[in-house]
């Protein structure tokens, strides 16, 4: 987990995951083994993601899609 990173409550780190600088993990969001997260990425509450989330952005939804 990068520097100046949230992680809320209820969510679910699952193995071998990399998040980088600057991240938000909403309330309740899941993340899968094996997926990296890249930097200052926003992944909203209750969100599932599945794949890697290279850039930068707002990702919502199960799978979680850049919304902005």
């Amino acid at each position: 987990i990068g520097d100046y990173s949230t992680i809320s409550i209820l969510s679910a780190i699952l193995g071998y995951v990399k998040i980088g600088k600057g991240v938000f993990v909403g309330a309740g969001a899941t993340i899968i083994p094996h997926v990296n997260v890249g930097n200052n990425a926003y992944i909203g509450a209750g969100s599932v993601v599945v794949n890697n989330v290279l850039e930068s952005g707002v990702y919502v939804g199960a799978p979680a899609k850049k919304i902005r």
